[in-house]
């Protein structure tokens, strides 16, 4: 049995090296947002990079079979909603980024192989 945590976090850790690579620099990993009054956490950024005043948000699906189809498709639009609200709750405790471009990325991950859509999605 496949530990699904240790495994997704294994696929993040895979994603995360590419964009260093590429310049990027790793603002937060796994940004929780909650709100008062609302039980549990709303909404995660698996990764948050920054690069020449541009933030960029990435999502990241890792799997070990495409039974279910391409990671691709597993977003839906209660995550999308969310990971908005998340990337609002991560600009007010942030400020100093409030003025830079934002890009979504989704991140595939597949038998080892780094698959990246940049922007995915607009916001």
């Amino acid at each position: 049995m496949i530990n699904t945590s240790k495994f997704g976090r294994k696929g993040e850790t895979l994603v995360l090296k590419t964009y260093l690579q590429e310049g990027y620099h790793l603002l937060a990993r796994n940004f929780q947002y909650y709100q008062t009054g609302v039980k549990g956490r709303l909404g995660e950024i698996d990764l948050i990079f920054c690069k020449d005043q541009l933030i960029v948000m990435v999502e990241v699906k890792t799997r070990s079979s495409l039974l279910f189809g391409h990671s691709f498709t597993q977003v839906s639009r209660k995550q999308l909603a969310n990971l908005q609200r998340a990337f609002a709750y991560f600009q007010n405790c942030f400020p100093e980024y409030r003025n830079y471009s934002v890009r979504f990325d989704l991140a595939s991950v597949f038998q080892g192989q780094v698959t990246i859509l940049k922007n995915a999605y607009e916001f």
